[in-house]
């Protein structure tokens, strides 16, 4: 099978890649720059999306596969080894048989299994929590990590999950090597005692900064808006982005493609003038 696939590599005329991570290492193997074609994950804003946290408890949350591939040994041993008081570490996934001895060396009720859960209940879990963190030895984009960054976390990774491409370093969350347990241990313990970077902008300046630096530094792109009573909370929020982005040029457009002035809550298409 895995000849297979190399085979196939070579044969076929383009290859998708989801991270900058993934094409360092198909370039380092002699495939040609010009048959990658780069497509990061994205994530539903509409699925994805923070709810209250119900209560003070500083959280790592651990979101995929319960497995030494995840890097998983590394973060149980962090955390254990910091033994911070009111901080938890929640594992939520399937768990495979070889990460248990690691589970059993560094039990602790403060390191908490929480199975397998339904995607849409994710969010719940995310916001919990108070930092991501994936310490995965490889894959391509680990679409955990835009979920957290969705539910208002800050996001913990290593080198080779492919968050380089949506996690800016010391802006979303830390990039650490793989199997650096003393850099994972710095970055948890700074969200720890910085419980201040762990807040959520006001949802009008959160939204008003992002568009602004976006509009700033680009050639009109093409916007996709979400609105969720999470970040524009009243009608007079969701007017100020409208006359925001009138004010640029743009117009926004519904599901049904029209042309819209009055924002509800759902996705947005926004065309700009050159479009």
């Amino acid at each position: 099978m895995y000849e297979r696939e190399l085979q196939a590599y070579q044969e076929c005329d383009r290859i998708v890649i989801p991270s900058l991570f993934v094409k360092r290492t198909f370039l380092e193997k002699g495939i040609p720059e010009s048959k990658l074609i780069h497509v990061p994950y994205g994530v539903s804003l509409s699925e994805f999306y923070p709810v209250p946290k119900e209560d003070k408890t500083f959280r790592v949350i651990h979101c995929g596969g319960i497995s030494l591939r995840k890097g998983v040994q590394y973060l149980l041993q962090a955390f254990y080894e910091l033994n911070l008081p009111d901080a938890e570490l929640w594992l939520v996934g399937s768990v495979d048989s070889e990460i248990n001895p690691f589970l059993a060396k560094y039990e602790s009720d403060k390191i908490i299994l929480k199975g397998q859960q339904p995607q849409n209940q994710l969010r719940w879990f995310y916001s919990q929590c108070s930092v991501f963190c994936i310490a995965s030895i490889e894959e391509g984009l680990a679409m955990v990590q835009p979920q957290a960054m969705a539910c208002g976390l800050p996001v913990i990774h290593t080198t080779n999950t492919g968050g380089e491409d949506i996690v800016r370093d010391g802006v979303d969350g830390f990039c650490v090597p793989i199997r650096d347990l003393e850099a994972l241990k710095a970055k948890i313990l700074y969200f720890y005692e910085n419980t201040d970077k762990l807040d959520v902008e006001g949802a009008e300046l959160k939204v008003l900064k992002g568009a602004t630096q976006l509009l700033s530094s680009q050639s009109a792109p093409i916007l996709l808006l979400a609105v969720h009573p999470f970040w524009l909370e009243t009608p007079a929020d969701c007017e100020k982005i409208v006359s925001f982005l009138k004010g640029w040029g743009y117009q926004i457009f519904n599901r049904e493609g029209t042309n819209v002035e009055v924002l509800e809550y759902d996705e947005y298409l926004c065309l700009p003038p050159t479009r």
